[in-house]
């Protein structure tokens, strides 16, 4: 019997849609307990009402602009942590600085707009944040809010830049007050530690921990590009969260998965054997900045 590998790729950018709307503060307490259920109403009911408000644009507006929008000119917080941090010191530092990036659709059966929740992460403490370039670029959402992990939700208005084949976006949401989380200049050799905080499939603000696997040259559909595989779990839901080296530095971002599957010798898929965990390296960012401080 002929034994083959099946790879399936995909992209953590469409996501399940909220199914209850309970009437709740943010879901962030001050002990650190987490209620995914109040946040996501937290986020339909304030984007709802931004919306409502004509205070957000339209995400076919983003979405053109991706086009257009090739690099940008920012001021970076410094990157010059001298000591490891532990994993706890590490998320209590850097899980500010990770935002929920709400795509908001109206259902037509309920006429209310539900969350489709992604992640993204501040990169100044103006409004300016990054999320994966197939974030953005999703037909069926209406609009684009960011939430802070201290509950302010802001609409997400300009692309700043943008690269498909890298998977990166860089946008603004005028008026935010971010915690910035610094970037790394390099990137951590195979065996490396690194931590993931991001929001699979709605468990908001979730640490995962693992080592760096390989880094590669990918082929997708936009072309052949730098990534970088890791250890640590993720999931639908946490495009465009930060990959953490162990000094809090961003050493990279969420993308996608691929999986492998025992195939028989007739193309029937049996089982799932290993699932790559596959990142944006810290590299493609800083490719779209004009302006970095130096190390």
């Amino acid at each position: 019997m002929l034994l083959r590998l099946a790879l399936a790729s995909t992209i953590l950018g469409l996501f399940l849609p909220s199914t209850s709307l309970l009437s709740a503060p943010p879901g962030v307490s001050q002990s650190g307990v987490i209620d995914d259920d109040a946040i996501v109403s937290h986020i339909e009911i304030e984007g709802t009402a931004l919306i409502k408000a004509g205070k957000t644009v339209k995400l076919k507006t983003l979405r053109s602009q991706l086009q257009h929008a090739h690099t940008c000119a920012l001021t970076l917080p410094e990157s010059s942590p001298s000591e490891a941090l532990t994993p706890s010191e590490l998320y209590q530092q850097r899980a500010s600085g990770v935002l929920v990036v709400g795509m908001l659709a109206k259902v037509k059966k309920t006429q209310r707009y539900e969350l489709a929740g992604c992640s993204g992460f501040a990169l100044t403490s103006d409004g300016v944040f990054v999320t994966n370039y197939h974030v953005v670029d999703n037909p069926d959402a209406e609009t684009m809010v960011v939430m802070s992990r201290d509950g302010r939700i802001t609409p997400a208005t300009e692309v700043l830049a943008a690269d498909k084949l890298s998977d990166v976006a860089i946008l603004r949401a005028p008026g935010a007050t971010f915690t910035p989380i610094p970037l790394a200049f390099d990137v951590p050799s195979p065996g490396s530690p690194i931590w993931v905080i991001s929001h699979p499939d709605h468990n908001f603000f979730s640490l995962t921990t693992g080592t760096v696997s390989r880094h590669f040259i990918a082929l997708t559909e936009a072309g052949r590009t730098p990534q970088m595989a890791i250890t640590a779990d993720f999931g639908i839901g946490s495009s465009g969260g930060p990959i953490l080296d162990n000094k809090g530095q961003v050493t990279g971002m969420v993308c996608s998965t691929t999986s492998v599957y025992w195939e028989d010798a007739k193309g029937k898929v049996n089982d799932l054997q290993m699932v790559f965990k596959h990142c944006v390296p810290v590299g493609s960012i800083r490719g779209l900045l004009e302006i970095s401080p130096k190390p």
